[in-house]
């Protein structure tokens, strides 16, 4: 049976309870799948993986592309050229925001036996909304 658990953000305000929830389902967990967002990539938010490291799980980081879809324009562009938000070299810097995660990463996963895997999660909620 496949289960698939959201945790609550391990740097959201009042973390320390969210990074205890999200601790104590390591141990039942196959795998990892670690969310950070395009605007903010700091290093105090991979010492998390520190854990993960000592525990073993293998680790997916997740780079949350944020970007207004709300906007009709924006909305308008990402339809008719999804893939270029996610270019390495486009105008949306995701090369960089890949290499920083890996730095931050291999720091403290010490290793980097992963993949970062650009997303857009607010296209995943639109696409839910009855008007798209």
């Amino acid at each position: 049976m496949k289960h698939f658990i959201d945790t609550p953000g391990i740097g959201a305000p009042g973390g320390k309870s969210d990074e205890e929830i999200a601790e104590s389902i390591i141990e039942e967990s196959d795998v990892i799948c670690y969310v950070v967002t395009n605007d903010s990539i700091q290093e105090t938010e991979f010492k998390f993986l520190q854990l993960l490291k000592e525990k073993a799980k293998p680790l997916i980081v997740l780079l949350n592309v944020k970007n207004n879809l709300r906007d009709s324009r924006r909305l308008e562009n990402f339809l008719k050229d999804s893939e270029k938000l996610f270019l390495m070299n486009s105008t949306s810097g995701l090369g960089g925001h890949i290499e920083r995660i890996r730095r931050y990463a291999k720091q403290h996963y010490a290793n980097d036996y992963f993949d970062v895997i650009p997303v857009m999660l607010l296209a995943a909620q639109m696409s839910r909304e009855a008007e798209h």
